[in-house]
């Protein structure tokens, strides 16, 4: 009586997703814990995966960030710009659960990224072999020193024209 049963080839595969998204912060080319003579620094923010909840607000900030302007490049990067101000650090993060992926996953803390701003500008010390200022010399060829009082940025590096 009735059908009988007809053995399925079909099969089911379930994927769990388990991983929480994580944060990226970096700044230009710049390392953590840099000095910068910049007055405008671009933090970017990169997330392991596709959030969504991504806003300003989910940055914590300290020092002064003036004019602050925040906007998602895509789903896992975004921007926040900073007009900085003589002499002082600014750090940001995010902290955990401040963003989710698709399926709810909070993301995990971001370690925390730093720059201090200088913008004294570099001092420059020009030494010739031990040569003093004013002094006359009756050789051919004499080699200059120039010791920098820090490293210059990438967008201005030192050169003999920066003579």
């Amino acid at each position: 009586y009735g059908n009988a049963n007809v053995a399925s080839s079909a099969s089911l595969t379930v994927y769990a997703e388990l991983e929480k998204p994580t944060v990226t912060i970096t700044c230009g080319t710049f390392a953590n814990n840099a000095i910068s003579d910049d007055e405008v620094l671009t933090f970017t923010f990169t997330t392991s995966k596709p959030v969504v909840g991504f806003t300003e607000s989910s940055i914590t900030t300290s020092g002064i960030c003036g004019s602050p302007g925040f906007r998602a490049v895509s789903s896992l990067k975004y921007l926040l710009i900073c007009h900085t101000q003589q002499s002082q650090t600014i750090s940001t993060s995010v902290a955990a659960d401040s963003v989710f992926d698709y399926v709810g996953h909070g993301n995990v803390v971001s370690s925390t990224f730093s720059i201090t701003t200088d913008f004294t500008g570099t001092q420059v010390t020009v030494s010739a072999g031990g040569l003093v200022s004013g002094s006359t010399i009756s050789v051919a060829q004499v080699t200059f020193t120039f010791t920098l009082s820090r490293t210059p940025s990438t967008a201005a590096p030192f050169s003999y024209n920066s003579l």
